[in-house]
């Protein structure tokens, strides 16, 4: 995941950054997904300036079933997945 901010505004200092923000599996939770996202605002905040856009870019997406996970590497609860199709279905409505 990337979070990255900008300015537009002219007459205002500028200030724009990045973060790269590896997740600790591929996961599709939502939950997991802001969480990471907002912690990465939290690091290039920087008090004192406007921000105009914020951009959220996924990277390296893939199906369920296309990803071999390693024996050991931790790996997404089924609890989440469980919650995720919930809230897929919910969505439908």
């Amino acid at each position: 995941m990337c979070i990255r901010t900008g300015m537009f505004n002219p007459e205002e200092a500028k200030y724009a950054n990045g973060v790269l923000v590896d997740m600790p599996y591929p996961t599709d939770d939502v939950r997991l997904l802001t969480q990471a996202a907002v912690g990465a605002l939290d690091q290039i905040f920087r008090p004192g300036f406007k921000y105009g856009e914020a951009e959220v870019m996924l990277l390296n997406l893939c199906q369920p079933g296309e990803y071999t996970d390693d024996l050991f590497a931790v790996s997404q609860p089924a609890e989440a997945t469980w919650v995720m199709t919930v809230l897929d279905q919910v969505n439908e409505w």
